[in-house]
């Protein structure tokens, strides 16, 4: 009776040793599987974007070419139809893309396109600090590299709806203002409010386009230095760089198109992952737990006699 005691207790001990270890080993699994959804598999998919090389051959003394990265239309949820879990986990996967691609990539400058909200045009003073504190969390950047964002319809409304206050707080929180040039590394890029394009002639619709016909002005006249009549002219203009007008175009196909592409891991891969390794791990646990049953029943029928 005593040597089947202590058989009995060997082996419960050998078994919590035994589930032990298991558990130790789904633990590390899990970990394991998480690490890889939600960290390093940004890394691995951005990694295999790369920066398109300019043709410079034919060029004299080239200029160090300008590294930009353009977003758009982030949308980041508000507290009045986005969900608390959509929320952290659209935020949690804007950020991770964004900051492993700010590491990666290394930009001199990144733009982000208009609706960086999804809410703005209906958030009150509270809610439009809230969100302007989570986007400078999530959108964080080195000191080598600059965000400039230009603002959307759902950052202050759509024509009908937009109005001064709305755009106020908007270039105020981000320290820029619509209808201006930007100069990086000699390229200029001009900053627009398109939502105040309407040519209704409303009281932003004239500010906006007296900003564009002054950019223009701008720009000519950074063009004609030379030319006789810049002196009158041109005169209280603050010069940019003379360099040719950019105009950003696609050749679009169903197949392809023209500009250099760089993918994000996308959602369903992540998911298959996850259903992967939860199945991997019910069948360990098949595995596991029917050799304890079979022990049980030899166990039980052993003892009877005694």
């Amino acid at each position: 009776m005593a040597a089947v005691k202590t058989g009995l207790g060997t082996e419960k001990s050998s078994r919590l040793n035994r589930t032990s270890v298991l558990l130790l080993k789904c633990l590390g699994f899990i970990f394991a599987i998480f690490f890889f959804c939600e960290f390093l598999v940004y890394y691995l998919v951005i990694i295999q974007c790369h920066w398109p090389n300019p043709k410079t051959e034919t060029i004299p003394n080239p200029t160090t070419p300008l590294k930009a990265i353009f977003l758009s239309d982030t949308h980041l949820l508000g507290e009045i139809t986005g969900h608390w879990f959509d929320k952290l986990r659209r935020e949690w996967q804007m950020e991770r893309a964004y900051q492993s691609a700010i590491w990666l990539l290394q930009p001199d400058i990144v733009f982000i396109l208009g609706d960086i909200f999804d809410e703005g045009k209906w958030s009150n003073s509270k809610a439009w600090e809230n969100d302007v504190a989570r986007f400078q969390a999530m959108f964080r950047h080195p000191p080598h590299t600059e965000l400039l964002v230009v603002v959307g319809n759902h950052d202050i409304g759509f024509h009908y709806e937009m109005t001064v206050h709305k755009l106020n707080r908007f270039e105020k929180a981000f320290n820029l203002t619509s209808g201006k040039v930007v100069s990086r590394k000699g390229i200029n890029f001009v900053l627009v409010n398109s939502v105040a394009l309407e040519g209704d002639n409303c009281k932003i619709c004239r500010a906006a386009e007296d900003q564009i016909l002054e950019v223009s002005r701008q720009l000519s006249c950074s063009r004609m230095k030379n030319h006789p009549d810049s002196v009158k002219k041109c005169r209280n203009v603050l010069p940019v760089p003379p360099s040719a007008p950019i105009l950003l175009q696609a050749t679009i196909t169903t197949e392809d198109f023209s500009l250099e592409k760089c993918f994000l891991p996308t959602e369903n891969t992540v998911i298959r992952v996850y259903c992967v390794a939860a199945a991997l791990l019910c069948i360990c646990a098949v595995i596991y737990l029917l050799p304890l049953d079979f022990s049980k029943s030899f166990y039980t029928i052993k003892q009877k006699p005694v």
